[in-house]
């Protein structure tokens, strides 16, 4: 579609009340008309900028979240939200300043953004015994849980050993034939034939519910230097970035105040432009997709910044209404941008089959990809503060599955012997 069709398309929606500003945050709309009876006294400047106040009040909202009560988010770190800092900080073994540093800031609103995704489910005894404070040391400590559970489980009380019945005659089994009756043998006509089952599409939700579920089954996530499920340990990572990523897409849109009809508009437009690409993610090599995608984004919005705000909402839209299709879509923009290591997303939805068809060996060169982008210095695309140990599972399940699939290609069932 040529010319910016990503702008016409919000200029349409913001007919319907959408308000559309471009990645650069400048927004135009219509002003009120002065006032001419009353002179008011200009309101006296706060100091604290609208992007602070906004990070200011999601940190009060996480504080509030896990415990550490501050009262009303509205942005102002006061006295009492200091205080409630200053717990955080007790709690989690930090210096108890009330002031905090990028990484405990971090740890907090990461962790918060897990919580409201739904990986609290993941540790019940945690929330159970410590409330939900307990998932800050949760989600960061893998040792945690564990701990938290021998701490506070309970001792069973000492049971009788039961009472051995008599013995009871044992009766005679019947006689089985030694052969099956066929079908017309067992009643009298042939069945028909069953008809063909079509499986329904992957839904990324429930799996995640699943890898929860297993998550919670193994006492924590499984980290790089105990890679014992290569799958699990990917579909972990895959699903901790859905989470974000739907947080991180929210937040996007209200940044730039779009509604859900302008936001529905554009990222319908978002997957259609990229059709081409996605048809070729089964065999094209990712920086050729990477570059198509970008010549694709010129058509769609007017700068990179802009086609990268749209690519976090369209993600996280995807995530968020379970359609694989936009997510993928969305995280090629994000690619076409220039941040590679949003190709980790495609390497997912590659390996699960999330969108398009499942194919490991493609997965495999889109994470290699992304880690390489994040070795050159990129900025993560999730969850910052633990991107060395995400990308430590990603290389060392990618370094399992190159053994499994060396030993497989062998070609004999039993080891090579070396005589010593």
């Amino acid at each position: 579609m040529a010319g910016n069709d990503l702008a016409k398309a919000l200029a349409g929606a913001a007919v319907a009340g959408a308000i559309f500003c471009g990645a650069t945050g400048k927004c135009t709309r219509n002003k009120p008309a002065p006032a001419t009876t009353t002179t008011r006294a200009a309101p006296k400047p706060s100091g604290i900028s609208s992007a602070q106040r906004t990070e200011n009040k999601s940190v009060q909202q996480a504080l509030n979240g896990f415990g550490f009560n501050v009262g009303t988010p509205d942005g102002a770190l006061g006295p009492k939200s200091r205080a409630g800092i200053s717990s955080y900080q007790a709690y989690m073994g930090y210096s108890p300043t009330g002031y905090l540093d990028d990484y405990q800031r971090g740890i907090l609103l990461e962790s918060y953004n897990r919580m409201n995704a739904g990986g609290g489910a993941a540790y019940p005894q945690v929330v159970a015994s410590e409330g939900t404070k307990g998932l800050l040391k949760a989600f960061n400590d893998p040792n945690y849980p564990p701990r938290a559970t021998a701490a506070t489980a309970p001792v069973p009380p000492a049971v009788a050993p039961p009472v051995a019945p008599p013995p009871v005659a044992q009766a005679q089994a019947p006689q089985v034939p030694s052969t099956l009756p066929s079908v017309t043998q067992a009643a009298g006509r042939t069945l028909p034939a069953l008809p063909a089952l079509t499986p329904a599409s992957a839904s990324m939700s429930e799996r995640c519910e699943v890898v929860q579920l297993m998550t919670q089954t193994n006492q924590g996530p499984i980290l790089a230097a105990s890679m014992t499920d290569r799958n699990q340990a990917l579909s972990e990572q895959f699903c901790s970035a859905r989470s974000v990523s739907i947080t991180a897409g929210q937040s996007t849109a209200d940044t730039y105040q779009l509604a859900p009809e302008a936001i529905a508009q554009s990222c319908t437009l978002v997957e259609e432009t990229m059709a081409p690409v996605m048809a070729k993610l089964q065999t094209g090599a990712p920086a050729d997709l990477a570059a198509e995608a970008k010549a694709l984004n010129a058509k769609l919005a007017p700068d990179a910044e802009t086609a990268a705000a749209f690519g976090k909402v369209c993600i996280g839209m995807g995530y968020r209404e379970d359609a694989p299709e936009t997510s993928l879509s969305g995280a090629l923009m994000m690619v076409g941008a220039g941040l590679g290591p949003y190709g980790e997303l495609v390497g997912h939805h590659l390996r699960e089959g999330f969108g398009t068809a499942q194919n490991e060996k493609q997965a495999e060169r889109w994470y290699v990809e992304a880690v390489t982008a994040l070795e050159q210095n990129q900025q993560p695309a999730f969850l910052p503060s633990s991107s060395g140990e995400r990308m430590a599972v990603i290389r060392s399940a990618l370094m399992l599955d190159s053994e499994e699939a060396s030993n497989a290609g062998s070609g004999t069932l039993l080891p090579t012997l070396v005589k010593q």
